[in-house]
């Protein structure tokens, strides 16, 4: 028959009472720290991926906005100057431009450029003669008519509508 002793009792109950109280420990921990940051991990992953995927689309808006910055063509003040010249003088004479498209320069040597203009415009046969004649007398650019056609506008009858080309000489700097 084994042999009982009081300190091996004592021992062994100190032991399951050392592991019990650890165990304790252990499922508090898990409740009071563990889960809470397990939830807040969650939360910022969440959060992360939602941030994430606004970045992505403001990448593809970057990438879109570099293409369309390939397409503008940029303009300097002298051409800039010429054109707000161009329609300060049809809106005084009450022309409506519809519009008005500026294309790409063309270079004449080193010493001036041609800036090509497409006008779409209604107005009435006098304004457009007055328009016309103003051309002439622009004091920052000199501007050359290309093209002229003249049609009825259907909208507005006693008005016509007129589509011009128009080169603006700018001296190269």
């Amino acid at each position: 028959m084994p042999k009982f002793s009081l300190k091996k009792i004592f021992i062994n109950n100190r032991f399951i009472i050392i592991t019990g109280i650890l165990f304790i420990i252990l499922i508090f921990s898990l409740i009071f720290i563990y889960i809470p940051l397990a939830k807040s991990l969650g939360e910022l992953n969440a959060r992360y991926n939602q941030q994430y995927g606004e970045l992505l689309k403001v990448k593809e808006q970057i990438a879109l906005s570099d293409k369309i910055k390939a397409r503008i063509i940029s303009y300097s003040e002298d051409e800039l100057g010429a054109l707000d010249e161009l329609t300060k003088v049809a809106s005084t004479l009450g022309i409506n431009l519809d519009s008005v498209k500026p294309e790409k320069i063309i270079s004449l040597g080193e010493d001036y450029q041609i800036l090509p203009i497409a006008i779409e415009s209604v107005c009435d046969f006098k304004a457009l003669g007055s328009f016309l004649g103003a051309l002439e007398g622009l004091e920052k650019s000199v501007v050359v008519l290309k093209q002229l056609e003249i049609t009825r506008a259907e909208e507005s009858l006693p008005n016509l509508k007129a589509s011009l080309e128009l080169g603006i000489y700018l001296r190269s700097d």
